[in-house]
């Protein structure tokens, strides 16, 4: 059943793109705030197909903790489970995506009207640029901005170098940052299109507030690290 489950659901996730991106185009014409909750309704019908198809359930530990302003959302990353999820889970968000992302057919042009921090590795600057300028108007506007500090999808059992980025970001800024943590690898690989019953634990630690970047990048390097190990 395990192989069945999987298989209909990931056909459903590929077949139902197509759609996905025709409906974003469907409202390219209302205001952002708008349009926001038709942008978010594919990946909220994923992630509970996921619950009710493969059995891949979550909870959420320590939304208390949240703040009621834009804040910075750094998380670990390890499968595709989280960048559904957390359209889900938190409001009003843009992530932090590679460029290259948005010229995948469908998919991409999709990504193309939430208005991301698309970063252009090539472009003159710098990342660390593109982040913090693109960052700093996504916050001003009222949206939390997530990040993915190890870059990349990472196996459960080996977590990546984080990056700085969101640490600088928070600096620049002066926005609040929230470290947070799951074990999404444990039953969604990054690999793999097997998706294994289970409970996801999404833990959101205490915001941290900025001081100097390097002290905000330790704080948030050492709540993810520790709290992942507890999942």
């Amino acid at each position: 059943m395990l192989y069945i489950r999987s298989f209909i659901f990931n056909s459903l996730l590929v077949l139902t793109v197509p759609f996905y991106a025709i409906v974003a185009f469907s409202f390219f014409w209302l205001p952002y705030d708008k349009r926001y909750p038709f942008l978010i309704a594919w990946q909220r019908s994923m992630v509970w197909l996921a619950t009710k198809i493969c059995g891949v359930r979550y909870e959420i530990k320590g939304w208390e903790n949240m703040p009621k302003q834009p804040c910075i959302i750094a998380s670990n990353h390890q499968s595709t489970w989280e960048t559904l999820a957390f359209s889900a889970i938190f409001p009003n968000i843009c992530f932090v995506l590679k460029k290259d992302l948005l010229f995948i057919p469908f998919f991409g042009w999709a990504l193309k009207m939430w208005q991301p921090i698309a970063i252009d590795r090539s472009k003159k600057g710098g990342v660390m640029e593109q982040v913090i300028r693109q960052g700093s108007e996504r916050l001003a506007l009222g949206r939390s901005v997530i990040i993915f500090p190890e870059g990349r999808r990472m196996p459960a059992d080996q977590p990546g170098q984080f990056r700085s980025g969101a640490a600088a970001l928070a600096k620049a800024t002066g926005a609040p940052l929230v470290p947070v943590c799951h074990n999404a690898g444990k039953f969604w690989p990054r690999r793999g299109w097997l998706k294994r019953p289970g409970l996801i634990t999404v833990h959101i630690g205490k915001p941290i507030y900025p001081a100097h970047v390097e002290e905000v990048h330790e704080q948030m390097v050492e709540s993810i690290s520790t709290q992942v190990k507890l999942l």
